[in-house]
This record gives structure tokens, C-alpha cells and sequence, in this order.
């Protein structure tokens, strides 16, 4: 018997692309900061609350959010693996943005400082983690010779 070639997880699939969609939109709702998607936000924030400059979160959070689409199209031990890790590091991503956030305006004010964004991106980690493998299968059945 030949076992699929693919097996996309659409769940994944959709974790994926709403970390993907996370990045462009709004990741603060407070006036002091300019950041209005993930581009904009310095890499250094997730371990210094007062960076302001620097390489910025956006182009290695796409990229992971994009391997994870990938990975979701095969069910093989190793791509789930890496898309279940590409799950926690979107997850770790944006727990400690939001705890940046946190830290520097006030866990009183937290609700009112964190945009869309990391809710999007967070959702999209936690469906990619959590996702099973393969649910759709593609390709070819075995036929059954009788």
C-alpha cells in the first residue's frame, strides 16, 4: 500500500494565515507608540520594553507563520513537528509583545493598549499547535485487489 503523498491539516492552514494576517494589522491601540502592524515593531521589545529601533518582529514572524502553512500540507512526523514549533514560536512571539505591553503601560491599561494583531497571531500559533495532522486527504486511494 503507498501512503498519500499529502495530507493538508486545514486547521493548521488556517493558523497559518491568521498569524499571516496578524502581521499586517495593528499590534497597539496606544497613541505613544507607532506601530501599526508588526513591521513596525523593534525585534528588541519581546526582552526591552523601551527599544524603539532596530531590526523589526514582522519579517521572522512572516516567515514562520508562512512555514507553518507549508508544513500543514503533509502529515510526515518531521513537518509536524516543525509546525507544531513554529506554532509555540508565534505563541512565545506575541505572549511576550503582550507582556512588553503590559510591562510599560500597565496591566490595568493592557486592554486598551494591545491591538488586533496579537490576538490574530496568538489564535493562529494556538490552531497551529494544537492542529492534527491531516484531515483532508489528497491523492490517490489504494485499490483493493481482490
Amino acid at each position: 500500500m503507498r501512503r498519500r503523498a499529502m495530507e493538508p491539516s486545514p486547521i493548521a492552514i488556517l493558523g497559518g494565515a491568521l498569524a499571516v494576517v496578524g502581521c499586517f494589522v495593528s499590534w497597539e491601540d496606544v497613541s505613544e507608540l507607532s506601530w501599526k502592524n508588526s513591521f513596525k515593531v523593534p525585534l528588541e521589545f519581546l526582552w526591552d520594553k523601551n527599544a524603539s529601533g532596530g531590526a523589526k518582529l514582522g519579517i521572522p514572524l512572516v516567515a514562520v507563520a508562512a512555514a507553518v502553512m507549508v508544513l500543514s500540507l503533509w502529515r510526515a512526523l518531521p513537518a509536524d513537528f516543525l509546525r507544531r514549533l513554529g506554532g509555540v514560536a508565534i505563541l512565545g512571539a506575541t505572549a511576550l509583545i503582550v507582556v512588553q505591553l503590559g510591562r510599560r503601560f500597565g496591566w490595568d491599561n493592557l486592554n486598551d493598549s494591545v491591538g488586533l494583531g496579537p490576538w490574530l497571531a496568538g489564535a493562529g500559533g494556538l490552531l497551529a499547535l494544537l492542529a492534527p495532522p491531516g484531515l483532508w486527504p489528497l491523492g490517490r486511494r489504494p485499490r483493493a485487489d481482490f
